[in-house]
């Protein structure tokens, strides 16, 4: 009512399409379409294309081999985000300002490993570690990589403050604080 406060809000709904990443890598480079081969010239004969010696040629070891699953019903990921602030002048030529900023993001895509290797607990710390040399939950494979559907959420709350103040010549000094949280439920996957 007295032309000094002013607040403001918004909303916005953000969809990012599911890339061709996923697909490309689960349908490229699964075996046994997708192979790699190394043949180099050795005393059986000469390396010679598109006929080469069988006896260069052997089949690749599946612990070295890459597997790669997919969901095909994977949806968009989703981002909702929103802001309210509220400014208010509280002397002449200074205003303070308040926001509170959040977001929400879901159906986003996260691959894991589904053949990691077992820990253990190191009866001494209690504590969990992988004993090295590392080896596979099922040791007659290699890793298998999956790409999960509606796995992975993240949460995102900020407040800000702001005092400004504008002085003499066009000069103005300004003070601004961030407190904010970032957190979701698979910190630290590959996304």
């Amino acid at each position: 009512s007295n032309g000094k406060t002013s607040i403001r809000a918004g909303f916005g709904l953000y969809f990012d399409h599911a890339t061709g990443a996923p697909w490309n890598r689960a349908i490229n480079r699964a075996f046994p379409f997708h192979q790699f081969l190394t043949v180099r010239n050795s005393p059986a004969g000469v390396v010679s294309f598109p006929r080469l010696n069988p006896s260069l040629v052997s089949s690749p070891d599946p612990l070295n081999l890459v597997n790669y699953s997919i969901r095909g019903t994977i949806k968009d990921p989703t981002k909702a985000g929103w802001t309210v602030s509220i400014q208010q002048e509280v002397a002449p030529n200074t205003v303070v300002t308040a926001s509170y900023i959040g977001s929400h993001s879901y159906h986003s895509t996260l691959a894991t490993n589904g053949n990691a290797a077992r820990s253990q607990v190191d009866p001494a710390t209690g504590r969990k570690f992988v004993p090295q040399p590392a080896r596979f939950r099922n040791p007659n494979i290699g890793q298998v990589n999956f790409f999960i559907l509606n796995e992975w959420n993240a949460f995102y709350n900020g407040l800000q403050l702001g005092v400004m103040r504008r002085m003499a010549r066009g000069l103005q000094a300004q003070f601004s604080y961030t407190w904010s949280q970032s957190y979701g439920n698979y910190e630290g996957w590959v996304l």
